[in-house]
């Protein structure tokens, strides 16, 4: 058995006129103001559409794998879920290409079928295409793509069904491993790294020549962009301070050479004239 879906039409309220007469039992008609879903109609979903037929088929616990949607973990929703006995398995992000079964087998099919309904009514007419008729090119589409064979087959594919995590594992794609840098760059990075912890010291330490560092981090190819521009930032902020703290330091340096060269400065001593009245 197929859950019925439950279409959303963009609007204000709903109209009977979209509905054609061929509708097959069971689906759900709604509308929003942008056509897309939200946190009281995923609710309302759950409560008047699924929980109501995955009842008729057991009493057992029912499984409803979900995406990231604001909607399906809003307190409401989950609180319903448990005393409802729905389990809520929560797709990781951006997985959905891999371990979604409606987009591995489902959507696919009756999006092309759907495209050749629609082109065959727009061939007799150049109108602009009703909602019902759109909705019966929905119909004959979806008639002619949900197979039992395809729900089992994105199921199989996801391994939710049969379980079977193997499959997931072994189509992802280890991430690159970081090359270790060559005897060169440790050498010039162990340099900045000891010329950094020497300026706490009395010392005044070598100069660090930071445009090194910076032409190194720049051409590695393993730091992303955004971490790149952060360190040349950085890397002039410190240029900056440390040409402030060598002016400062010399600065202070002849503010003290003129006190030190009058203290060492010999102090001269008043002459008496030989004889009262002067040098001849």
């Amino acid at each position: 058995m197929t859950l019925p879906p439950c279409l959303i039409f963009k609007g204000q309220n709903l109209n009977s006129g979209w509905i054609p007469d061929e509708t097959p039992a069971g689906w759900k008609f709604i509308t929003s103001k942008k056509g897309w879903t939200s946190d009281l109609i995923g609710f309302e979903w759950l409560k008047t559409h699924f929980q109501p037929f995955v009842s008729q088929t057991s009493n057992l616990r029912h499984l409803l794998i979900i995406d990231g949607h604001s909607s399906h973990v809003k307190a409401r929703f989950i609180a319903y879920c448990i005393t409802s006995k729905v389990d809520l398995f929560l797709l990781p992000p951006h997985s959905s290409h891999k371990t979604q079964p409606l987009d591995l087998s489902i959507f696919g099919p009756p999006k092309t079928a759907l495209n050749l309904e629609v082109d065959r009514i727009f061939r007799h007419s150049t109108m602009r295409l009703p909602r019902v008729e759109w909705t019966s090119a929905y119909i004959k589409a979806r008639a002619r793509c949900f197979k039992p064979s395809s729900v089992e087959s994105g199921f199989r594919e996801a391994g939710i069904y049969s379980f079977d995590p193997e499959i997931l594992l072994s189509a992802l794609t280890p991430p690159p491993r970081t090359p270790l840098p060559n005897n060169e760059n440790v050498s010039q990075i162990g340099h900045a790294s000891q010329i950094l912890r020497a300026r706490g010291s009395p010392r005044t330490p070598k100069a660090l020549n930071l445009r090194q560092v910076s032409d190194f981090v720049q051409n590695d190819g393993d730091i992303p962009p955004s971490a790149r521009d952060l360190i040349r930032d950085l890397i002039d902020f410190a240029e900056d301070r440390d040409t402030d703290a060598i002016l400062a330091r010399r600065e202070l340096c002849e503010k003290d050479v003129l006190p030190n060269t009058r203290k060492t400065r010999k102090t001269g001593k008043k002459e008496i004239p030989p004889y009262k009245g002067g040098y001849p």
